[in-house]
């Protein structure tokens, strides 16, 4: 099973609902990897955003629909932090590339991002 952080710009332009749907190109780095029963946690970029560079929320994806150069993750068990974590505010950066709008993410940061977040694994 992997963990992964999902970067989610408030102005996507892709076919996402927030908390039930990401999608994205199947060319992205690490696209491939993402399997059904991982876990994510969602990330708001910095750039063009005033509230950015923070986790925010956390899920698991139930299945993927590919469609031509596309992926579809369909996304359940979705909660909203209690409060937002800067990305800051960890210890270690946990995105590997700040390009990547997908990247793996420990078990250790994934859990640590959801005890400072409010929830409780």
């Amino acid at each position: 099973m992997g963990i992964w952080i999902f970067n989610q710009r408030a102005d996507s332009s892709y076919d996402d609902v927030e908390g039930q749907a990401y999608s994205y190109p199947k060319y992205l780095a690490n696209a491939r990897r993402v399997e059904p029963s991982d876990l994510f946690v969602y990330y708001r970029p910095k750039k063009g955003h005033d509230v950015g560079g923070c986790f925010y929320g956390a899920g698991r994806v139930e299945s993927l629909e590919r469609e031509g150069d596309m992926v579809k993750a369909h996304l359940v068990d979705y909660v909203e932090l209690s409060r937002v974590i800067p990305e800051a505010e960890l210890s270690t950066l946990p995105r590997n590339n700040q390009q990547n709008s997908i990247n793996r993410l420990s078990p250790v940061l994934f859990f640590e991002i959801l005890r400072r977040g409010g929830l409780t694994p």
